[in-house]
């Protein structure tokens, strides 16, 4: 389960990281996950800042998906510099480069619908009732039939078990 660490935590592995100690130590003494903590040191290294605060959240737009594209493709920045310079995260980037690898730019800049799907049910038949005497009888009618051919054919099935089970055959 992934945890979102407070700025105390991260300041905390900057000290560590400046005394010198390991990506594993620092893991062992703040809770921060090592893989986390070797990135934030790549990114520290690349561009000298360490990132104590959370990203605010930002609306990522068709521009700054493909600035941030170009970015690591064209101008050969690393994540790190990238993630920081255009103030997105390191998960947001990888997705957008995969995105853009598998489907170019249609499947980067491709948005799914907002809200809820709609329901896929059946449409309700409006059922129209007899109005005058006649269409209440002919209904009536029609219903019976129906009945009818109903018990016809169970009665036949009936009497062709009961002839198999007797092994006349019928």
């Amino acid at each position: 389960m992934y945890k979102k660490h407070t700025e105390n935590e991260w300041t905390a592995a900057l000290e560590l990281y400046q005394k010198y100690y390991g990506p594993a130590q620092i893991s062992r003494q703040t809770g921060i996950p090592k893989r986390q903590i070797e990135r934030r040191i790549q990114q520290y290294r690349d561009t000298g800042v360490w990132l104590v605060e959370r990203k605010p959240y930002t609306r990522s737009t068709p521009a700054l998906k493909r600035m941030a594209v170009d970015a690591v493709l064209k101008h050969r920045l690393s994540y790190g510099e990238t993630t920081i310079r255009y103030g997105i995260s390191f998960s947001c980037l990888q997705s957008w480069l995969r995105k853009f690898r598998h489907g170019g730019q249609e499947e980067l800049f491709a948005t799914r619908p907002k809200g809820r799907p709609p329901q896929m049910g059946r449409p309700k038949k409006a059922r129209k009732e007899p109005q005058t005497e006649l269409e209440k009888a002919l209904r009536e009618l029609e219903l019976l039939r129906a009945e009818n051919a109903l018990l016809k054919k169970v009665k036949a099935l009936v009497e062709e078990r009961i002839a198999q089970e007797q092994g006349n055959g019928r």
